[in-house]
């Protein structure tokens, strides 16, 4: 909630200093073609977008580099309750927030489908996290992903995970499974016990993942917090680079998980060999580069590139934002064409 928080904070204050234009009140229900339909059509679209934004960005934190140091944090516990829906790291809280970018961070639309999609962010984990037993919250779907990690990514309300072979449909050890198409390892019984073993934030961290939330959860942060006091405080100087600072806080947690893990496996290289593609991209390393690269480039762009744009937004002048870019753009083309 707090970092939901910060994104309500950071869209208010885009909207108020006119850095995001949104639709008015008055604009959405005085026109019924441009106004109204326009706010049903964000009522309906959102939770459609949530299902195909939860299922590429929530694949994407379970490529090694990221889950290692992010991911790992909610599935400490393979058996789920409501309330670890949200137990996340920093960081995935950042990706996880980004589905709000559609459409509000690229379309002129009301301040309301905004809400729309943080209530929805909210409250879908803690009925997806429900568990197995027999109730009307209860998600064995996504019960699967926790006890197996390495499918049901989506939801099963559109499927993706039978389109692209990553549905498991059976709470069993064996690969009897008759649609997961994976090569992960498998996670039997005494696996999943040691697991929930290990399901508490008591205790030190190893030395890479304190290094990586020392990096990006707090270093990270207090820059961009620099960089959002203004080029009127002799402190915020060296910050005054929105890109710069949007790549740090965004993009940089994904660089630094990479590099962190190649450091650890070459520390740890005379224990266990393995592959640099199943190292960086381990459960999917398996999968063609084309079906991996593709995956990863969606991730990205509805994942990660959607919080570069708030953060580079949010410290750049009216007008240079993605919004403004974009729209620019597709303007220069129409003009073009005409």
């Amino acid at each position: 909630l707090l970092q939901w928080t910060a994104w309500e904070a950071l869209m208010l204050y885009c909207y108020a200093t006119g850095r995001m234009p949104y639709l008015s009140n008055e604009e959405a229900f005085t026109s019924l073609y441009y106004g109204t339909s326009h706010f049903l059509i964000c009522i309906i679209a959102v939770p459609l977008y949530r299902e195909v934004h939860f299922y590429f960005t929530h694949r994407l934190i379970h490529i090694r580099s990221l889950y290692t140091y992010v991911h790992s944090v909610h599935h400490r516990n393979t058996d789920v309750e409501p309330f670890s829906g949200l137990c996340m790291h920093p960081i995935e809280h950042l990706y996880y927030f980004t589905s709000i970018a559609l459409p509000s961070l690229y379309l002129r639309v009301t301040p309301f489908a905004f809400l729309w999609n943080g209530v929805h962010l909210i409250l879908s984990p803690g009925a997806s996290h429900s568990g197995w037993e027999d109730h009307v919250d209860s998600d064995q779907y996504h019960y699967l992903h926790h006890r197996y990690f390495e499918c049901n990514y989506g939801t099963p309300s559109l499927l993706l995970d039978c389109i692209f072979g990553t549905f498991r449909d059976k709470l069993s050890d064996k690969s009897d499974t008759t649609t997961y198409q994976g090569d992960a390892d498998g996670v039997g019984d005494v696996t999943a016990r040691k697991l929930d073993g290990k399901a508490s934030l008591l205790g030190l961290p190893d030395w890479d993942q304190f290094v990586y939330n020392l990096l990006f959860c707090v270093m990270t942060p207090a820059i961009y917090v620099m960089a959002l006091i203004g080029p009127s405080s002799s402190i915020a100087a060296p910050f005054n680079n929105p890109s710069g600072v949007a790549f740090l806080a965004v993009i940089a947690p994904i660089i630094g998980g990479i590099l962190l893990g190649l450091v650890k496996s070459w520390v740890k290289r005379k224990k266990r060999r393995e592959s640099l593609k199943r190292l960086l991209s381990y459960p999917f390393h398996k999968d063609a580069f084309s079906n991996l690269g593709i995956h990863i480039v969606i991730g990205v762009m509805i994942g990660v590139l959607p919080a570069y744009h708030l953060f580079h937004m949010s410290l750049s002048e009216v007008g240079k934002g993605a919004y403004f870019q974009l729209w620019a753009c597709i303007t220069r083309e129409e003009n073009a064409m005409m």
